[in-house]
């Protein structure tokens, strides 16, 4: 994939309607949304028509759907459309989740809520989602980075020929198409202006829309900032997360007497890397079989679990006990994540979108450079977005101007989390540092999901409904650790360890 300067050239020049169709009108019916804690509540469903590519040679149409939640005030602001993250998952499918659920009945009360499924996503058609694996990861593939790339190339290409041969263009799912997306909502529904709520990989989306339609937007909340070349993930933000980790875990009750101070569990974890130079088995049961299987993870591959499970509270206690060989901690902690590889199932769009935003060739080169010398090299995540893994994809030219940062007067919350590594609190203050009405909450002790918080929601009502919330100050709870035994014994939860 080549830059494409010209593309992004086009958008500026012939703005809001660069494409010919004028989107279809948006017609809503009864809705009801059920809540994984069984609460029902009334809502709207609708669909809307829209180009899949707005550019170039025509490509057939995308059905968005889209969920309302009416307002409660008797004089309704502008509509909070909510952009989720990932890419690849669905406003619709957190609507369903009970915090979140909170947040959009909180937000009612400002205006109405509007949770859209972006393109290739749940409820939208089609939804991109890949086929389960036909087998399971091999034994090697923890060993090296590498084989991991290996077995999940060959994943993503048995997807792209799936949708290929349903007429599916994998160039049609971008960012520039999404941000195009929102605002042929904001035509549908009537409303002159937009107010926005994103989250991660949707602050992204966000912030396209404010680049080259600011005027159509209120305010704006991001949370977890993914802003302009942020795609690649830096390895030295690992590095002073588990510096953060170590100096909070030496503290904690857990490791009292074990962790001297806050430099000795990294010290621990470099004197196990190096022995990891030599893979070690370890014993896991495969879910779709009930079979051990017994895996070969070397110096990469504990890297790559390291860095999945870089906010887990076992994983002071998995340092602890590896250097001691003892390894049932880490096959408690590796079983989900080799479950989760080998069911596959992934969804392409968020495989589209994240190859079509690309990185500069300065990102690239830094995090080269930092991969060199970082405790946990370099991140698996930027492995995946390697022109090694997306040439098989052939997504869209990269636009080079969605890499500059901008300026813009949208009055905006940036929210950001003290302890996230996925999008660090530095990105949030890289992009404020052009909003001139722009604020920065962080928020102490949390990591990268900070919405579930209910300081966190009060304040992002409040900012919605026109108060001032600079200078709040939120804490998301302490932080803490399971000790060695409890962490070998205790099972993992549904989202893994």
């Amino acid at each position: 994939m080549r830059p494409n300067p010209g593309a992004a050239l086009a958008l500026f020049v012939l703005g809001p309607v660069a494409w010919t169709e004028e989107p279809r009108h948006l017609r809503f019916e009864p809705h009801v949304i059920r809540a994984f804690d069984g609460v029902e509540r009334p809502a709207e469903l609708g669909r809307l028509t829209v180009p899949a590519r707005r550019q170039g040679k025509a490509a057939g149409v995308i059905e968005l759907a889209v969920i309302r939640l009416a307002s409660t005030a008797a004089a309704p602001g502008d509509p909070i459309v909510f952009l989720m993250g990932g890419p690849g998952i669905p406003a619709s499918v957190m609507a369903q989740v009970p915090v979140y659920a909170q947040l959009f009945d909180r937000l009612r009360s400002v205006a109405d809520v509007v949770l859209l499924d972006q393109r290739g996503t749940g409820s939208s058609r089609p939804a991109l989602d890949c086929p389960a694996r036909e087998t399971p990861l091999g034994a090697d593939a923890f060993e090296r980075r590498s084989t991991l790339l290996a077995e999940m190339l060959s994943e993503l290409r048995a997807c792209v020929a799936s949708w290929r041969a349903k007429g599916v263009d994998p160039a049609a799912y971008t960012s520039g198409e999404n941000a195009a997306d929102v605002v042929d909502l904001r035509a549908a529904l009537g409303a002159k202006r937009l107010n926005l709520l994103a989250f991660s990989y949707g602050t992204e989306l966000a912030l396209g829309v404010m680049r080259l339609h600011g005027a159509f937007v209120s305010r704006a909340v991001l949370a977890g900032v993914r802003g302009p070349d942020h795609l690649l993930k830096l390895p030295s933000v690992f590095d002073v997360k588990l510096r953060q980790i170590a100096r909070l875990a030496a503290d904690s009750p857990a490791f009292a007497g074990v962790l001297k101070d806050g430099n000795d569990l990294v010290a621990r974890l470099d004197r196990v890397l190096k022995a990891a130079e030599a893979p070690m088995p370890v014993q896991v049961t495969d879910q779709r079989t009930h079979q051990p299987v017994v895996l070969r993870v070397g110096r990469e591959g504990l890297q790559i679990l390291l860095q999945q499970s870089i906010d887990s509270a076992r994983l002071p206690a998995l340092v602890v006990s590896l250097e001691r060989s003892d390894t049932r901690i880490l096959a408690r902690m590796l079983e989900p994540l080799y479950n989760a590889f080998s069911r596959g199932g992934s969804n392409l769009m968020a495989r589209a979108i994240n190859c079509a935003t690309g990185a500069s060739p300065a990102r690239q080169a830094r995090v080269t450079a930092e991969a060199e010398w970082a405790l946990l090299g370099l991140p698996f995540d930027d492995v995946m977005v390697s022109a090694d893994y997306c040439d098989a994809l052939d997504a869209a030219e990269h636009d080079v101007h969605a890499w500059r940062p901008f300026a813009s007067d949208v009055p905006t919350l940036f929210i950001s989390g003290s302890l996230d590594s996925n999008t660090p609190p530095a990105q949030a203050e890289e992009v404020r540092y052009g909003f001139g009405r722009g604020q920065h909450l962080v928020v102490e002790n949390a990591r990268h999901e900070t919405l579930p918080v209910t300081a966190v929601q009060e304040a992002i009502v409040d900012f919605f409904g026109g108060k001032d919330v600079a200078g709040r100050r939120i804490t998301a709870g302490p932080v803490v650790f399971l000790g060695v035994e409890e962490a070998a014994n205790q099972p993992c939860g549904p989202r893994g360890c």
